[in-house]
């Protein structure tokens, strides 16, 4: 067992920022973000501007969109990719990681409200992904390289997250941890974080 402190506090800005986020990840306008829609683009493109404005790198440099195909589509789907040097040349990395995609639309017998906003799963868990991203570039160049993803494809079968791990920015043995937000707490402040890695505690060091 690991016992963690996160070295930031969730002051005012941090909440108001994930929550500027949820909400328009979570609106109508998106229509649940379903692989495939007009929805998920908007979202992927609101996630690029954010990364964009945060100040993190891209992938070579030119995009922060990580194309990969989707079974039975014909448009590709997109992870949204940025990272954050580390402060010295080095290939280890901290990854965070966030689906944005959603159950878009589902029309059942009786229903009034097709659409599946997916606020809890998982617009808020994409707006704690950016928020951690904009502490972190604000706290100077980190000891090792952090990585921000943002993927597509998963309430379908994990596409996106695979597709990344086989084409990393950084080689996947040289990956610290990879920390994945799915859903977030809403339930009030918390002080402590338990993460139980399976390789045990060395992976800190």
């Amino acid at each position: 067992m690991v016992l963690f402190l996160l070295p930031f506090v969730l002051h005012t800005q941090s909440k108001d920022n994930i929550r500027k986020h949820t909400e328009f990840l979570a609106s109508d306008k998106l229509e649940g973000r379903g692989t495939g829609s007009r929805g998920i683009r908007l979202a992927a493109n609101y996630i690029a501007a954010q990364f964009n404005a945060i100040g993190l790198q891209k992938i070579n440099g030119n995009s922060f969109y990580q194309k990969f195909p989707f079974p039975g589509q014909a448009e590709m789907e997109s992870n949204i990719v940025g990272f954050i040097k580390a402060s010295t040349p080095s290939t280890k990395s901290v990854v965070f990681m966030a689906h944005y995609d959603g159950l878009g639309i589902q029309k059942e017998s009786g229903q009034t409200d097709t659409i599946y906003n997916g606020a809890l799963d998982n617009a808020v868990g994409v707006g704690a992904l950016l928020e951690l991203a904009r502490i972190f570039k604000n706290a100077g160049a980190p000891k090792h390289n952090l990585v921000f993803v943002a993927t597509a494809g998963e309430e379908f079968g994990r596409h996106g997250s695979q597709f990344y791990v086989e084409h990393p920015i950084f080689p996947n043995a040289d990956t610290i941890i990879c920390l994945n937000i799915d859903g977030f707490n809403v339930s009030g402040p918390r002080e402590d974080f338990f993460i139980f890695p399976r390789q045990g505690g060395g992976f800190c060091r």
